[in-house]
This record gives C-alpha cells, structure tokens and sequence, in this order.
C-alpha cells in the first residue's frame, strides 16, 4: 500500500518554509508520494454561502485567499525532496494555455523523475498524466 502526502495550496500554511518542512519531513519519513493542487477561481457564492467544516461556517482563511501555481510548487518540490514521487491532485487544464503548459510540466517530470502518475477515470489517458 502506498500512502501519499497532499500539500496544501492557500491559507496559512501555503508559504515556502511550511512546504518544504512538510515534504521534506513526508520525505525522511518514507512517504511514497507528495501531491499539490490546483483552482483557478472560488465562485463569488462561496463567500457568502455558509461552509459546513468550520465552527464559524467562514470557509478557512477566507475566500479571497490566492492558490499557489502547482507547477511552479512541483519543480520546486523536485529540488528540495530527494525520493519522494510528486504529482498534482487536481490540474484545472481547460483554465490553462497548453502552449505554457505542456512545456512546464514536461520541464519538472524531467528534472525530478519522480512524478506520480493518477490514473483517470475516463477510459482514454489524461493529457496531464506523465510517467516518470
């Protein structure tokens, strides 16, 4: 069995010392892999919709928080782990232009050869998908 790490994108601990700290730790503790995500946009609605997982019903942090760019945070991670594989969770991929993307993500599959790769639900291959 395989047990993964899912690093947070926004709010309190979405800063550079508290990713490293979690995945270097994920890392050193033999975690097989490491995962980050992605939302381009939160729906105006959510602000003033009650969220059910506080005791206050505010979503955490806010809603006006910005998310960190999950490929920028994967080429980084490749950096600062050594063994751990790395991946994204969730990739919004008809938000983003292929031509910055591809590139992008095939730049840190190749520099780490680490990526973990999800298998989708639909019967053909995620584009998004690389295999190290």
């Amino acid at each position: 069995m395989d047990f993964g790490v899912s690093l947070p994108g926004r709010g309190p601990l979405a800063t550079p010392e508290s990713i490293r700290q979690l995945a270097t730790k994920a890392d050193a503790l033999d975690f097989d892999s490491l995962f980050v995500t992605d939302h381009v946009v939160l729906p105006g609605s959510m602000a003033r919709s009650v969220y059910p997982y506080s005791t206050t019903g505010q979503l955490p942090g806010g809603a006006a928080q910005d998310y960190l760019e999950p490929l920028a945070v994967l080429g980084w991670l490749a950096h600062v782990t050594r063994r751990i594989r790395i991946g994204t969770s969730v990739l919004v991929v008809p938000y983003r232009n292929p031509v910055v993307t591809a590139p992008a993500s095939a730049g840190s599959a190749r520099s780490s050869r680490r990526w973990r790769r999800r298998r989708s639900r639909r019967a053909a291959p995620s584009p998004m998908s690389i295999s190290s």
